[in-house]
């Protein structure tokens, strides 16, 4: 990795803690050093963020590359463990090469979860101090990592409020480009430069897991372009799968040195990555246990790792996100079921019914030939009590108390049938058919089903054949009777 891709950039002056400034100053001068800075970084890493150099002016940038290595690798070797309070000075010697022939560190804690500390630069190799020379140190380091702290807790009650009020702005309004919009307006320091969601596609209510063919963009903002002019580009999966694997073992990929990610880019995501100014990503995955989802995207002008509270931020709006996507997937999946369940109703030739086993038997489902023939519309129906719902049915009073005593006690296991004359709006009258069965799911008594088939035609071609059989036999029986009796009077005659 090339080293200075991964050296934390100079901090501006005027975004620099005047406190901090003050304190390097005042150490520079009772140590007859030269230069010195004021870092942080996390517990779990060991990358420093530098918050404050002084003098101003810039140190050339090999040398600094140089020097912010040396601190990283000095960093690797201090344990957590061993910083506390009231730590003392660490000297050591440099390659003049970096521009320097000492240094000296401070390293202490930043309760809880970030170190910090200073470090002063000599280039006199022969410069030393001792707590007799440099008397006031202890003091002065001790008023920076106050400094430090009173910075982080301030940073963790704006987060928090920012959250707070993040939380409610997702609840208002959950869609991925107004979460893009409330992290940019609360979340996002001025060295992010953009954030983006992306999701798997194709999407398939029939296999919402997969398998994905690309990453396609449905929010994004940038400093440079704006929002929303990158949604809608997809990018094809193939070339990320390292990337993507990585991330699904870490739940976080950051990216600093951008040369081999870039690689895996297309033309236009090198256009894209370019006019963003990107010089870090930072990747969070939206995922449930079972699925995922898509990623959260996040962009820096300068080389930079969130620290664990930024990242918890994130974290927690990659949830709001899971969750309101996935709340879209199931929806999706149930308008889906709920239309494939509707079609398989309404192709029945049969009125169907299902009702809920409450004491109100609130109607469930109907289908269209439910509606056409007891005369209801769809959303009369719908969640109705199916005994208030057949008090305005056209029958017999006899008939409905009969229909509605034997519904109503109907127990878990029962099945009933049954017959019974209906006149429909028209005032034609038909001969229905019902039958009802429980419904369970699992063992679980779930409801009732109930279907109406209209017999009117198998009925009035049953009477007809009783009346042709009866007429039938009428007209035989006659003129049997004549000729058997004329058969025995012929034969009396005989006699």
């Amino acid at each position: 990795m090339d080293v200075e891709t991964i050296a934390p950039p100079y901090p501006p002056i005027d975004q620099t803690d005047p406190r901090l400034l003050y304190i390097l100053r005042n150490l520079i001068a009772q140590t007859a050093s030269d230069m010195g800075c004021v870092y942080v970084r996390n517990v779990d890493t060991n990358t420093p963020e530098i918050t404050a150099v002084y003098p101003a002016e810039v140190t050339p940038m090999p040398d600094w590359v140089m020097m912010m290595q040396w601190l990283r690798d000095r960093l690797e070797r201090i344990r957590t463990g061993s910083l506390y309070a009231g730590n003392g000075p660490q000297f050591y010697s440099l390659d003049e090469t970096m521009g320097f022939s000492g240094a000296v560190l401070w390293a202490f804690l930043i309760p809880p979860d970030l170190a910090g500390g200073i470090v002063l630069f000599f280039r006199e190799r022969s410069v030393t101090f001792t707590s007799e020379s440099a008397p006031d140190t202890a003091v002065l380091i001790e008023m920076a990592q106050t400094t430090l702290e009173n910075q982080h807790l301030v940073e963790k009650l704006l987060t928090t409020e920012a959250m707070a009020y993040t939380a409610q702005a997702i609840a208002k309004d959950p869609s991925p480009q107004s979460i893009v919009h409330v992290m940019r307006d609360h979340l996002f320091d001025a060295h992010v430069s953009s954030g983006t969601i992306l999701l798997y596609g194709p999407t398939d209510v029939e296999r919402p897991s997969g398998p994905f063919d690309y990453l396609e963009i449905v929010a994004s903002w940038s400093r440079e372009l704006g929002s929303g002019l990158l949604i809608g580009q997809q990018f094809p999966l193939a070339p990320f799968e390292p990337w993507l694997k990585s991330l699904e073992r870490d739940k976080l990929l950051s990216i600093i040195d951008l040369k081999d990610f870039l690689a895996t880019l297309g033309t236009f995501g090198l256009t894209v990555i370019d006019e963003l100014q990107a010089q870090s990503i930072t990747i969070l995955p939206l995922q449930s246990s079972l699925r995922r989802l898509g990623l959260l995207v996040l962009t820096t002008d300068k080389a930079h790792e969130f620290s664990p509270f930024e990242l918890r931020a994130f974290q927690i709006i990659c949830e709001f996100l899971t969750m309101t996507t996935i709340t879209e997937i199931v929806q999706k999946q149930s308008n889906y079921i709920q239309q494939i369940r509707a079609a398989l109703l309404d192709a029945v030739t049969n009125g169907v019914l299902m009702v809920r086993p409450d004491k109100n038997a609130t109607i469930l489902t109907i289908n269209k030939q439910f509606t056409e023939m007891f005369g209801f519309k769809e959303d009369e129906a719908q969640d109705a009590s199916l005994w208030t719902l057949f008090d305005s049915i056209r029958v017999a009073p006899n008939v409905r108390r009969d229909l509605l005593k034997n519904w109503q006690e109907s127990g878990p296991t029962q099945r009933d049938e049954g017959e019974f004359k209906l006149v429909n709006t028209r005032g034609i009258a038909s001969d229905i058919e019902w039958y009802s069965a429980p419904v369970y799911q699992e063992k679980e008594f779930i409801g009732r089903i109930y279907t109406f088939h209209d017999v009117t035609t198998k009925r009035s071609a049953e009477r007809l054949r009783s009346e042709l059989l009866a007429r039938v036999s009428h007209e035989l029986r006659t003129p049997l009777t004549s000729i058997s009796g004329f058969a025995q009077f012929i034969l009396n005659s005989k006699d």
